[in-house]
C-alpha cells in the first residue's frame, strides 16, 4: 500500500470532544505558542497551515502531517528521489481552536473555529466566531511570511469546519494575492447564500476539495454545490468524491491530497527557486 494507515483512520476525524490518538509511534511535533508545529526535515521552503475539525486539536493531525511530509511509499508519477517525491521541505503548522460553546452539541464546550447552529441548514448560519478565526489564520500566515516564506509557497487548509474556515479566509475576504493552494477535506463554502456578493473577484489560488459520498455531517450534495459555486466565481477547483467514505479521511484521499500539496509546493532545487510545479497533478 502507499500509506501505512491503521484501522483507526476510519474513526479519527469524526467530531468528538475527546481527541483520539492514531498512527501511534510516529514522532510527534512540538508545540509553539499558537500551534503544534511539524518542522521541515530539510531546508524549509514551504509552509502548510492546517485547521482541524470540530472538537479536535492541532495535535490530532500531527501524524497525518508526518505522512504527507514523508510521501507515499510507491507512486510511479513521483518516482524521482526522496526529496522530490516528498514534502520534507515543508513545515506544517497545526493550530488548535479556542474552546467555545457549540449550539448543535447542546452548548457543550469544545475546540471550535466557530459556532454551528445546525447541520441541516448551513447557508444562513451566522457562524459566530469565524472572524476571530480569520484573524488567527492571518497571524499564522504573516508569521510564515516574516520567516521568509512567500505566499505562493504557503498552503492554507483544513478538515470539516477547518476546511470551511480556510475557504472563507481565501475566497470570501477579497484576497487578490495568490497563495500556493487551499486544501479542503470534508468542507464547504460558508455563507453560500451570499457567496455571489462576497466573492467580488476571482482569486487565483487553486483549491482542492475532497468529500466522502456517505458523509452524514456535511452532505456531499452541499460540498458539490459549494465547489460549483466557487468555480462559477472563477476559482480553479479540483473536486473529488470518495465512494463509501463518511465524515473522515481515507487512504485514497490522503494520496490525492499529497499529490495536490506536492504540486502546489514542490521541492525546489537550490538556484531554481523560481520554478513552478512539475506537472504531477493528472
Amino acid at each position: 500500500t502507499m500509506w501505512a494507515v491503521n484501522a483507526s483512520l476510519s474513526r479519527r476525524t469524526l467530531p468528538s470532544a475527546t481527541p483520539v490518538a492514531w498512527f501511534g509511534g510516529l514522532r510527534r511535533g512540538y508545540a509553539s505558542s499558537a500551534a503544534v508545529v511539524v518542522p521541515a526535515q530539510s531546508k524549509h521552503t514551504a509552509s502548510i497551515i492546517f485547521l482541524h475539525g470540530l472538537g479536535d486539536t492541532g495535535e490530532g493531525w500531527v501524524d497525518v502531517a508526518k505522512l504527507w511530509q514523508a510521501g507515499p511509499a510507491q507512486d510511479q508519477k513521483l518516482d524521482f528521489d526522496s526529496k522530490k517525491s516528498s514534502l520534507r521541505h515543508a513545515k506544517f503548522v497545526l493550530p488548535t481552536a479556542p474552546t467555545r460553546s457549540v449550539t448543535i452539541n447542546g452548548g457543550e464546550k469544545m475546540p471550535a473555529w466557530y459556532d454551528l447552529q445546525s447541520l441541516d441548514s448551513r447557508e444562513d448560519d451566522p457562524l459566530n466566531g469565524i472572524e476571530e478565526t480569520q484573524a488567527t489564520i492571518d497571524k499564522l500566515v504573516q508569521a510564515e511570511i516574516e520567516a521568509g516564506i512567500k505566499p505562493d509557497r504557503i498552503v492554507v487548509g483544513g478538515f470539516s469546519q477547518g476546511a470551511a474556515a480556510a475557504i472563507h479566509y481565501m475566497y470570501l475576504k477579497h484576497r487578490d494575492q495568490k497563495f500556493a493552494g487551499v486544501l479542503a477535506m470534508s468542507g464547504y463554502l460558508p455563507f453560500y447564500a451570499k457567496a455571489d456578493s462576497l466573492i467580488a473577484s476571482p482569486n487565483p489560488t487553486r483549491l482542492f476539495m475532497g468529500h466522502g459520498k456517505d458523509d452524514q455531517m456535511v452532505s456531499v450534495e452541499y460540498a458539490a454545490a459549494s465547489a460549483k459555486k466557487l468555480q462559477e466565481r472563477g476559482v480553479q477547483v479540483v473536486y473529488k468524491e470518495y465512494a463509501g467514505l463518511g465524515h473522515h479521511v481515507s487512504e485514497q484521499e490522503l494520496h490525492d491530497t499529497f499529490r495536490f500539496l506536492h504540486e502546489s509546493v514542490p521541492y525546489v532545487l537550490e538556484g531554481l527557486k523560481g520554478m513552478k510545479g512539475m506537472g504531477l497533478w493528472g
